[in-house]
């Protein structure tokens, strides 16, 4: 296919098996400084923190070794297939706002609102959880532990039967959250539709290696019933991967496994910072937000910088009295939030590629193509429908007895997205007069704005959007 380029506002004839791309400039306030070696080392170390290091003493103390495995071996692969939609939507359209502006383009806006403040709310709760989890990983160095062996056999590969080995879905949906943080690099990345893709691929490599080869040797080291799993009493836990280094019984590699993961929960902090902020910039550029909450000075979103950073300091209720529960609470309301962020996602790729289809254009003149194509998206879709389900069942089923207070508590974060939408829906509907439909209609999908694409079929240069330009098949 070829390429003619012609200037905005020029007349260029759009017939089927061609595309007119719209100028913008969107992200155009914040600086493209994310080179394609700063992204392939967010997607080797972006999410790698308090989820995996410390939450995964709670999944392997509540389901056993197998469920723990198991069950992030499944998230994994739902992860996975739901980066390569990702990837293929970011190099498309290097947008601010990524996956929820692909929510609010290609699902609906009222959708795309929810999505974007149930990712802004999880990551300011996010930060200080971190900064609380630091604190605990300071205090434990050196405990009295029993020498190792596998314990699949005694006290047993799966634990608390079918509620222990759901449990373990609601600490993989955390530990795996931040995957989707490339997506948000796309609008400050200097060469986005090169650097996504090789970043994509780079996920499943660490998938495999960092989290499901760990925990499958965290499993023949430390036994599920450890004490050392149990919580410190302030609402984080100590990581068994320290746990698992004291019973080499090898002088001083305890600390030095301790000092790793500190640093690795001190750069999920900073992650958490840069997560919040974005989005939080990006929703109030696109009228979701405080006016002010929009503004950008030095190519850095001072004011959502300033919000995230002050909303780490909840991190010091957790030494107050009841501090614990409160937090418990606001950990609740992102419990279930990477479930719903990887759903959307993954549909946004689906309606996006129907759409493609429908305007009568071929997934192949796009940069990138997902390597799991369409039917990947839709496992994605099932593995957060079941990871979310997960999440209700293990609140109402719970590991360790009923508490009607825990039930709520632990089934908010479910409820809140859902809050989000109708509300924005009905404050639609009641102050602006606007009647959004539940899904926008294929032709009417908004394919033009942003989107890049292949210059030639022989060519690797790619085509910038300053113009409008129409895409012809030979």
């Amino acid at each position: 296919m070829t390429i003619e380029a012609k200037a905005v506002g020029s007349r260029t004839p759009s017939g089927a098996g061609s595309v007119e791309v719209a100028p913008t400039t969107e992200g155009d306030k914040l600086k493209r400084n994310i080179s394609i070696r700063h992204m392939v080392f967010m997607a080797l170390g972006g999410s790698i923190g308090a989820g995996l290091f410390v939450g995964s003493g709670a999944a392997l103390s509540s389901g056993g070794p197998l469920s723990l495995v198991t069950n992030f071996a499944i998230v994994g692969f739902g992860v996975t297939c739901t980066m390569g939609c990702l990837g293929e939507l970011a190099a498309a359209f290097p947008v601010a706002g990524a996956f929820y502006e692909y929510s609010r383009r290609m699902i609906s806006e009222p959708w795309g609102f929810a999505m974007g403040w149930n990712f802004v709310f999880n990551w300011l709760i996010v930060f200080p959880f971190e900064l609380t989890v630091i604190a605990a990983q300071m205090e434990y160095w050196v405990p009295d532990l029993q020498p190792a062996y596998i314990f699949w056999h005694d006290p047993g590969a799966v634990k608390n039967g079918l509620s222990g080995f759901l449990m373990v879905f609601r600490v993989a949906g955390m530990s795996y959250g931040g995957t989707e943080l490339l997506g948000m690099t796309a609008a400050e990345c200097k060469n986005p539709q090169k650097a996504l893709p090789l970043a994509t691929k780079v996920v499943f490599a660490r998938i495999f290696f960092f989290y499901i080869v760990s925990l499958l040797l965290l499993g023949f080291v430390v036994s599920s019933d450890d004490p050392g799993l149990a919580s410190t009493g302030h609402g984080a836990k100590y990581s068994p991967f320290t746990l698992a280094a004291q019973l080499a019984n090898i002088q001083h590699l305890p600390s030095f496994f301790n000092a790793l993961i500190v640093v690795a929960i001190v750069s999920m902090a900073n992650t958490s910072i840069f997560a919040a902020s974005r989005a939080f910039q990006a929703l109030c550029e696109k009228g979701m937000g405080p006016r002010w909450g929009a503004t950008v000075k030095w190519g850095v979103p001072v004011y959502a910088f300033l919000i995230t950073f002050i909303f780490g300091l909840i991190a010091f209720a957790n030494l107050a009295p009841g501090g614990g529960a409160i937090f418990d609470w606001l950990l609740s309301l992102s419990g279930a939030s990477n479930y719903y962020t990887w759903a959307s996602i993954c549909v946004s790729h689906i309606r996006f590629r129907k759409a493609w289809a429908a305007q009568g254009h071929d997934h192949k003149m796009l940069l990138w193509n997902s390597p799991f194509g369409a039917w990947g998206a839709w496992v994605g879709v099932i593995i957060c429908v079941v990871g979310l389900s997960a999440n209700m069942l293990t609140a109402i089923w719970p590991v360790s007895g009923h508490d009607a207070q825990a039930v709520i508590r632990d089934n908010i974060g479910t409820v809140i997205p859902v809050v989000l939408y109708f509300g924005y829906r009905l404050w639609q509907s009641m102050v602006k007069k606007l009647k959004q439909p539940v899904l926008i209609p294929l032709d009417q999908v908004d394919v033009r704005t942003g989107i890049r694409l292949h210059v030639d079929s022989s060519s690797s240069d790619d085509l910038e959007v300053p113009s409008v330009v129409t895409v012809k098949k030979k």
